[in-house]
């Protein structure tokens, strides 16, 4: 969502920090110091190609004084500057600085919610006692349907991912927890007081070891922005999606393991995977999904502008992907598709296929070889692909296509997908999953062990 950043979010040029020497330390400083600007008469733009990431506190301790940071500086600012900023728009006549008032003057959303239900409890309890008339509680009323809705009509128009929306099933318990966080507040607040928290790693995602098999503990949201943020990067950023099939695999085959140790992003798609990651305490989103990572990552690639290219699939799969893909997406730059004969990948025509994709000159690749085919290809081409980015995708054009269908969202939701998918191909999947759930028992084990080792814990990328 647009967001008026501070900090490490904005970008200067030369003569503005020659006019107006940075000097920000604490978040009090930083979002004076974007005061300072508005009043020097430089004005902020929104820059919608702009990406800006960084690694989450690795503790929730870190969480509560990063939140009491932010919050607190907030209404610090509020109370030392916001009459001199109006004062000063009205002396100017400057409509634009009166703006930048009214958005440092409006409470967080979470506060004015908090405000607002104990208004409608404390106006019944008064109506009840016959103190006011009952229809005092109708502003009330109509405020607790007003910003829930807000909410919604804004991740709509947003396009939220899924995650965005399970988030907010959790929001009466983000609403407790902020008031403990207003509670310390109101108890003192030190806005000279510089906290340093304690993060999950040197990059944007925590990348943790699971019998072998490294997995980032990124959510969907911060994989998109990764990946969109390696276009253009002149070095080849390999995506996996990394579901049980795919450890178990790594464990009886090496050369898969090596494959993945070398892959830049491993995304927890399975919901095992989910579950082993947290077994060894680490703080994993959730699932994402190749299934929800691509068409997100296809919206996100409409909006900047990236070229996509389809590789594999069958019976016109890729083109038909890419077609439904671009009525999702109209602006999306498809590049190309292409579906090579099946063969096994020594035995393909790579000179072909690679000389495809350079006519065709994408930034981000899908190839739908089906695991491990598809990981051994980009691995053994990655030096000679002309993209920025590739990812092994599976089954997901099919998906896209309507060629294949997924389970309901509360069969995905609960874990349960792989039983959808068993009961739709019995013959072929039983088997397989029998197998990896025989795997599961000492992969658990080993994880288990892991998380009491000397090493044990989340590791830089």
């Amino acid at each position: 969502m647009p967001a008026s950043l501070v900090g490490n979010g904005m970008l200067f040029s030369r003569s503005v920090l020659e006019s107006h020497p940075w000097r920000a330390f604490t978040g009090v400083e930083d979002l004076e110091y974007s005061i300072d600007l508005r009043l020097a008469g430089i004005r902020p733009r929104f820059a919608p190609a702009g990406i800006v990431l960084g690694p989450p506190p690795a503790t929730r301790s870190g969480e509560v004084r990063q939140r009491l940071r932010w919050e607190g500086g907030r209404f610090h600012v509020v109370r030392t500057r916001l009459w001199s900023i109006i004062r000063t728009a009205v002396a100017r006549r400057d409509p634009e600085l009166l703006d930048a008032a009214l958005d440092l003057a409006t409470p967080p959303l979470g506060l004015l919610a908090m405000a607002t239900g104990t208004g409608f409890v404390a106006v019944s309890l008064a109506a009840a006692a016959r103190v006011v008339p009952l229809w005092a509680l109708t502003p009330w009323a109509v405020a607790l349907v007003a910003i829930p809705t807000f909410v919604v009509l804004g991740l709509r128009a947003a396009e939220a991912p899924a995650e965005a929306w399970s988030a907010l099933l959790r929001a009466p318990l983000f609403l407790f927890w902020k008031l403990g966080a207003y509670l310390s507040l109101a108890r003192g607040f030190d806005p000279n007081r510089w906290d340093r928290s304690d993060r999950m790693a040197a990059s944007p995602a925590g990348r943790v070891d699971i019998a072998g098999v490294p997995i980032d503990a990124v959510d969907m949201t911060t994989a998109v922005s990764m990946v969109v943020g390696a276009i253009g990067g002149g070095k080849l950023f390999q995506v996996s999606t990394i579901n049980l099939d795919f450890m178990v695999r790594a464990q009886r085959d090496p050369e898969v393991g090596r494959l993945f140790r070398r892959t830049n992003l491993n995304l927890a798609d399975g919901a095992p995977v989910v579950w082993l990651a947290r077994l060894l305490g680490v703080r994993m989103p959730g699932r994402v999904a190749g299934a929800d990572f691509v068409p997100a990552l296809v919206h996100a690639l409409a909006g900047s502008g990236g070229r996509l290219f389809l590789l594999g699939g069958e019976g016109g799969v890729a083109e038909a992907a890419g077609r439904r893909m671009v009525e999702l997406n109209p602006d999306l730059v498809l590049a190309g598709t292409y579906e090579p004969p099946r063969a096994r990948v020594e035995e393909m025509d790579n000179d072909e296929i690679l000389a495809r994709i350079a006519a065709a000159a994408p930034d981000v690749l899908l190839v739908a070889f089906g695991h491990p085919k598809q990981e051994r290809w980009i691995d053994l081409h990655r030096d000679r692909l002309p993209v920025s980015v590739a990812i092994g995708v599976g089954c997901v054009l099919d998906l896209t296509a309507g060629r294949s269908r997924r389970a309901p969202r509360w069969m995905r939701e609960a874990g349960l997908e792989w039983f959808y998918r068993l009961a739709q191909e019995p013959n072929r999947l039983l088997a397989r999953y029998v197998t990896d759930a025989a795997w599961l028992v000492p992969i658990a084990a080993r994880a288990v062990r892991s998380r009491f080792a000397p090493t044990a814990g989340v590791e830089s990328v």
